[in-house]
């Protein structure tokens, strides 16, 4: 092939496919000018060819094997869109071992499998590029990978699921239930058929993963990762926290405290004035504290058909820009000794949103308090909402105690006979 020609193998021809075609077409001079090279699709599998041929792919190039698309000779950069940790992680493996560079949107595999293929990378002298898996349109692998590269990470909060973050926007603004939240996000298409991988934490989990990686320098395991979505939350509690000047969101954390790593996905909240806190509808964010650049705040579109295809082109840009020579080291995960252990989430320290919903009586509030601050949990305020003679909702919020301690205590008024229901707790992040 010519050599300012970089061959691109396809592999997935879903709605990102579809949006990396079109750039890849429509961009084609611009992209040659930033990239020094055409950025041709020299062949794109897919199980139906007759979708890739409508999507502008010329009938000789359309196939429905992987295989034929890794095995040509002329494709030097293959893009995974396949999805999932089975066929996919194959996918990979070979094209790896065939000397071709990856850019992939797959955040599950590189999560749950990247280990792996990352190590095959670095011994194959290839690119594994994966900006897409994280947060759509918003530069943060990059971001964290170079424009940090004199910083030392000391905490990331990040809103990095564009369903649930709609969902509970319309909880707060509009003061809808979860499941009627719910719905309307399934409506916009915000929120598949089965939202279950998005409400209950698991893809803003697989973020945090790649992005703990790339921050702290460390392989976690992904299953030790404390993992908790909305699905539980109550309208009660959102209402609650607004009135006390607080909003709810699902935040991805990570935070190092000595040689532990707290990494955790939870519905937490924020003060209002604080800037994730006003990140509405399906939109992304993600703020970063590091010691030099001190706080940075990345927001955009976390994913759809052109924001996430836009983030697989400039992948391919920069494997282009890389060098001259046909092999480039992998550069995408850095080079650093596992040093953090996954810490339990009993030893984490914030501030505590919890609400008890017990009978009217005398001296229930003494009591509470008592158990509290038997477990070393000191109350900073306390608020009685409105309630009636059988049931009487308390807000208390706490100063900075240890999450083991808080949920001892509450375990123990729990079992009380004036308790009604089960507590709600929320984290307060700060």
């Amino acid at each position: 092939m010519n050599k300012k020609t970089l061959g691109i193998g396809l592999i997935g021809a879903g709605t990102v496919g579809g949006g990396v075609i079109k750039i890849l077409e429509n961009k084609a001079e611009l992209l040659f000018k930033r990239s020094g090279f055409n950025l041709e699709i020299v062949k794109a599998a897919d199980l139906d060819t007759d979708k890739l041929i409508s999507l502008g792919i010329d009938k000789t190039k359309a196939t429905n094997s992987a295989d034929e698309v890794i095995n040509d000779k002329d494709v030097d950069v293959i893009i995974e869109l396949v999805g999932g940790t089975g066929i996919a992680y194959e996918i990979v493996e070979k094209a790896l071992n065939a000397g071709k560079h990856i850019v992939t949107a797959n955040k599950a595999l590189l999560a749950e499998r990247g280990e792996k293929l990352f190590t095959l990378a670095e011994k194959n002298e290839v690119a594994i590029a994966f900006e897409a898996a994280v947060a759509g349109a918003i530069p943060i692998i990059k971001a964290i990978r170079d424009g940090l590269s004199a910083d030392t990470l000391q905490c990331l909060l990040g809103i990095v699921n564009g369903t649930c973050n709609y969902i509970l926007t319309e909880m707060i603004s509009s003061g809808k239930s979860y499941a009627d939240a719910l719905k309307d996000a399934q409506s916009l298409g915000f929120a598949e058929a089965d939202p279950t991988f998005d409400v209950e934490g698991n893809d803003s989990a697989h973020k945090l993963t790649l992005l703990s990686q790339l921050g702290f320098g460390t392989s976690p395991d992904f299953t030790k990762i404390n993992i908790e979505g909305i699905s539980n939350l109550s309208l009660e509690d959102v209402a609650s926290a607004a009135k006390l000047g607080y909003k709810v969101k699902l935040l991805a954390v990570a935070r190092p405290i000595n040689n532990q790593l707290f990494l955790s996905v939870h519905p937490a909240l924020l003060k209002e004035n604080h800037p994730l806190a006003n990140v509405m509808g399906s939109m992304n964010a993600i703020s970063l504290f590091a010691d030099n650049a001190q706080e940075s705040m990345f927001y955009g579109r976390g994913a759809g058909e052109m924001p996430t295809a836009s983030a697989v082109v400039a992948d391919i840009v920069e494997i282009a820009r890389s060098g001259s020579s046909d092999k480039i080291k992998s550069k995408w995960i850095p080079d650093a000794e596992n040093t953090y252990d996954i810490a339990p989430m009993n030893d984490y320290h914030c501030r505590f949103f919890v609400r008890f919903t017990v009978s009217d009586g005398f001296g229930i509030l003494g009591k509470i308090a008592s158990i509290l601050g038997e477990k070393h949990v000191s109350i900073k305020s306390v608020e009685q909402n409105e309630a009636n003679e059988a049931r009487v909702p308390i807000v208390i919020l706490t100063q900075v105690a240890k999450e083991g301690n808080l949920r001892e205590a509450v375990k123990e008024i729990e079992a009380l006979d004036f308790n009604l229901e089960p507590a709600g707790i929320l984290r307060i992040e700060e």
